[in-house]
Protein backbone atom coordinates (compact mmCIF):
# COMPACT_ATOMS: atom_id res chain seq x y z
CA UNK A 1 0.00 0.00 0.00
CA UNK A 2 1.11 3.57 -0.50
CA UNK A 3 2.85 5.20 2.42
CA UNK A 4 0.37 8.10 2.26
CA UNK A 5 -2.45 9.42 0.13
CA UNK A 6 0.08 11.75 -1.47
CA UNK A 7 1.62 8.70 -3.19
CA UNK A 8 -1.63 7.75 -4.98
CA UNK A 9 -1.64 8.42 -8.71
CA UNK A 10 -4.62 8.78 -11.03
CA UNK A 11 -5.26 6.54 -14.00
CA UNK A 12 -4.29 9.48 -16.22
CA UNK A 13 -0.94 9.72 -14.42
CA UNK A 14 -0.45 5.96 -14.77
CA UNK A 15 -0.92 6.05 -18.54
CA UNK A 16 1.25 9.16 -18.87
CA UNK A 17 4.06 7.35 -17.01
CA UNK A 18 3.45 4.22 -19.06
CA UNK A 19 3.85 6.15 -22.31
CA UNK A 20 6.97 7.91 -21.02
CA UNK A 21 8.50 4.63 -19.88
CA UNK A 22 7.50 2.69 -23.01
CA UNK A 23 7.28 5.30 -25.78
CA UNK A 24 7.04 2.61 -28.44
CA UNK A 25 3.44 1.91 -27.37
CA UNK A 26 2.36 5.52 -26.81
CA UNK A 27 0.42 5.74 -30.08
CA UNK A 28 -1.39 2.48 -29.38
CA UNK A 29 -2.34 3.69 -25.90
CA UNK A 30 -3.51 7.05 -27.26
CA UNK A 31 -5.55 5.24 -29.92
CA UNK A 32 -7.70 3.46 -27.36
CA UNK A 33 -10.76 4.62 -25.46
CA UNK A 34 -11.11 3.27 -21.97
CA UNK A 35 -8.71 2.08 -19.34
CA UNK A 36 -9.24 -1.62 -20.01
CA UNK A 37 -8.39 -1.30 -23.71
CA UNK A 38 -5.31 0.77 -22.89
CA UNK A 39 -4.22 -1.82 -20.34
CA UNK A 40 -4.68 -4.56 -22.95
CA UNK A 41 -2.23 -2.74 -25.23
CA UNK A 42 0.33 -2.88 -22.43
CA UNK A 43 -0.42 -6.58 -21.98
CA UNK A 44 0.09 -7.06 -25.74
CA UNK A 45 3.45 -5.32 -25.47
CA UNK A 46 4.42 -7.50 -22.50
CA UNK A 47 3.44 -10.64 -24.41
CA UNK A 48 5.52 -9.48 -27.38
CA UNK A 49 8.58 -9.42 -25.09
CA UNK A 50 8.01 -13.08 -24.27
CA UNK A 51 7.50 -13.95 -27.95
CA UNK A 52 10.78 -12.26 -28.88
CA UNK A 53 12.60 -13.60 -25.80
CA UNK A 54 13.41 -10.05 -24.68
CA UNK A 55 13.73 -10.87 -20.99
CA UNK A 56 15.23 -7.49 -20.04
CA UNK A 57 12.23 -5.64 -21.49
CA UNK A 58 9.81 -8.19 -20.02
CA UNK A 59 11.27 -7.48 -16.59
CA UNK A 60 10.82 -3.74 -17.19
CA UNK A 61 7.15 -4.35 -18.02
CA UNK A 62 6.61 -6.48 -14.94
CA UNK A 63 8.54 -4.07 -12.71
CA UNK A 64 6.52 -1.10 -13.96
CA UNK A 65 3.25 -2.87 -13.25
CA UNK A 66 4.43 -4.15 -9.87
CA UNK A 67 5.37 -0.62 -8.81
CA UNK A 68 2.01 0.84 -9.84
CA UNK A 69 -0.28 -1.75 -8.23
CA UNK A 70 -0.18 -0.17 -4.79
CA UNK A 71 -0.22 3.46 -5.90
CA UNK A 72 -2.95 3.38 -8.53
CA UNK A 73 -5.99 1.69 -6.97
CA UNK A 74 -8.23 3.26 -9.64
CA UNK A 75 -6.79 0.81 -12.16
CA UNK A 76 -6.86 -2.36 -10.08
CA UNK A 77 -9.73 -3.83 -12.09
CA UNK A 78 -8.01 -3.06 -15.41
CA UNK A 79 -4.75 -4.51 -14.11
CA UNK A 80 -6.48 -7.74 -13.16
CA UNK A 81 -8.98 -8.17 -15.98
CA UNK A 82 -7.08 -6.65 -18.87
CA UNK A 83 -3.43 -7.24 -17.96
CA UNK A 84 -3.29 -10.39 -15.84
CA UNK A 85 -6.11 -12.07 -17.75
CA UNK A 86 -4.40 -11.36 -21.07
CA UNK A 87 -1.26 -13.02 -19.76
CA UNK A 88 -3.17 -15.98 -18.32
CA UNK A 89 -5.49 -16.63 -21.26
CA UNK A 90 -3.81 -14.94 -24.22
CA UNK A 91 -1.63 -16.26 -27.01
CA UNK A 92 1.02 -17.51 -24.60
CA UNK A 93 -1.26 -19.12 -22.04
CA UNK A 94 0.45 -22.47 -22.42
CA UNK A 95 3.89 -21.08 -21.51
CA UNK A 96 3.22 -18.03 -19.33
CA UNK A 97 4.08 -19.96 -16.17
CA UNK A 98 7.65 -20.18 -17.44
CA UNK A 99 7.88 -16.40 -17.11
CA UNK A 100 5.98 -15.56 -13.92
CA UNK A 101 9.21 -15.99 -11.95
CA UNK A 102 10.25 -12.60 -13.36
CA UNK A 103 7.28 -10.96 -11.64
CA UNK A 104 7.91 -9.16 -8.39
CA UNK A 105 5.71 -10.07 -5.39
CA UNK A 106 2.77 -7.65 -5.80
CA UNK A 107 2.29 -8.43 -9.48
CA UNK A 108 2.75 -12.15 -8.94
CA UNK A 109 0.15 -12.11 -6.15
CA UNK A 110 -2.32 -10.20 -8.33
CA UNK A 111 -1.71 -12.60 -11.23
CA UNK A 112 -1.83 -15.73 -9.08
CA UNK A 113 -4.96 -14.63 -7.18
CA UNK A 114 -6.70 -14.06 -10.50
CA UNK A 115 -5.48 -17.41 -11.83
CA UNK A 116 -6.87 -19.22 -8.78
CA UNK A 117 -10.16 -17.29 -9.05
CA UNK A 118 -10.48 -17.98 -12.78
CA UNK A 119 -9.79 -21.71 -12.61
CA UNK A 120 -12.04 -22.07 -9.57
CA UNK A 121 -14.82 -20.37 -11.54
CA UNK A 122 -14.21 -22.68 -14.50
CA UNK A 123 -14.35 -25.72 -12.22
CA UNK A 124 -17.57 -24.58 -10.55
CA UNK A 125 -19.24 -24.00 -13.91
CA UNK A 126 -18.81 -27.65 -14.94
Amino acid sequence: MPKSLNNIITSEDYFKELKNTFPEIALKIDGEDGEHFKMERFADYTIKQIQTNNIAELKRCFDFQNEKISICPALESAMVVSYCESLLLGDLASIINNFTSYMKPRLFKMYDDYKVFYFDLVEKSK
